[in-house]
């Protein structure tokens, strides 16, 4: 057993009896943790996780703003080439049916914000509810920049957090860890959870980013192939005259002859340095595992 376990968990619940305890329906987990936190992100993600039925942690991580940005702008766009499609009546019926749909979707919000706090409520209440619960937690841990300068105690109730750096003490990287105080703690499921928890309060890993698709492309990006590629690249039998591209045949226009031909290999150019990302990020994630999460040596 941890010694983190051994001196803190005994008389750890006294420390409040709610009301699981008092039904008995309260337990305790020691959970080994080596990865650093920083430390501006504590109060903001893993203090939010107490006293709340936790089943998933996605609403707990900190926002990629800029990932967030690029799926809104890959949804306009996607929207913006389908809309080119169409004909004008199918275009304006498209357009009616997007704004019908968003004026219902905000006279309902006030309804599902409710039912989503009702919902809330009862996994709190109701007895036999799955959900991970924790009460409180302390542990012995290390922030980023400091991992091999200092041990602290973090400590976590329902209305504070707090480090204490503790002086003069050397702890291995095995004896980092967590004792947890709530319910429905135990078992793989359930510790997983706690783990992503606690990795909420982390500079996040980059994530993979989604191969690119012919609807993703900005018309800017479409402007910049026009330019750059406004005398080349081609078909057979077509020339630019400064003005229009005609082809032997006496056919004119304004748009270059193979714009989808050089969209198309824009986007292999794009999805190969989004490969190369992918496998670089993949490669990171590998390296954090082994260097946080592997077993300690004997």
């Amino acid at each position: 057993m941890n010694i983190l376990y051994n001196k803190y968990f005994y008389g750890f619940e006294k420390e409040g009896k709610s009301v699981f305890f008092q039904e008995k329906g309260v337990s305790g987990l020691y959970l080994p943790y080596r990865y650093p936190f920083r430390e501006d992100l504590i109060d903001s993600t893993i203090h939010l996780a107490l006293n709340q039925p936790v089943s998933n942690v996605e609403s707990l991580r900190p926002r990629d703003l800029e990932a967030e940005k690029q799926e809104a702008e890959d949804k306009e766009n996607r929207l913006r080439h389908q809309l080119e499609q169409m004909s004008k009546e199918e275009k304006r019926k498209v357009e009616r049916d997007i704004k019908q749909r968003k004026k219902i979707e905000a006279d309902l919000e006030p309804e599902r914000v409710l039912q989503k706090e009702m919902d809330l409520v009862k996994r709190k209440v109701l007895p036999g509810m799955p959900d991970v619960y924790i009460e409180r937690m302390r542990g012995y841990v290390v922030l980023e920049g400091k991992e091999d300068e200092q041990v602290y105690e973090m400590i976590c109730n329902f209305n504070e957090i707090s480090l204490r750096p503790l002086k003069g003490v050397t702890l291995k990287p095995e004896d980092l860890g967590f004792v947890f105080y709530g319910r429905n703690l135990t078992g793989p499921h359930s510790e997983a959870i706690l783990k992503e928890v606690l990795k909420c309060g982390r500079t996040q890993l980059k994530a993979k980013r989604n191969l690119r698709i012919r609807e993703s492309i900005t018309s800017e990006e479409v402007e910049m192939l026009k330019e750059k590629y406004v005398s080349s690249q081609l078909p057979d039998g077509w020339f630019f005259n400064g003005y229009l591209y005609l082809n032997y045949d006496g056919v004119t226009q304004v748009e270059h002859p193979n714009l989808e031909g050089l969209i198309r290999g824009y986007l292999e150019e794009q999805n190969a340095e989004i490969g190369d990302y992918n496998r670089d990020v993949q490669k990171a994630w590998r390296n954090d595992l082994a260097k946080y999460d592997k077993p300690a040596a004997v």
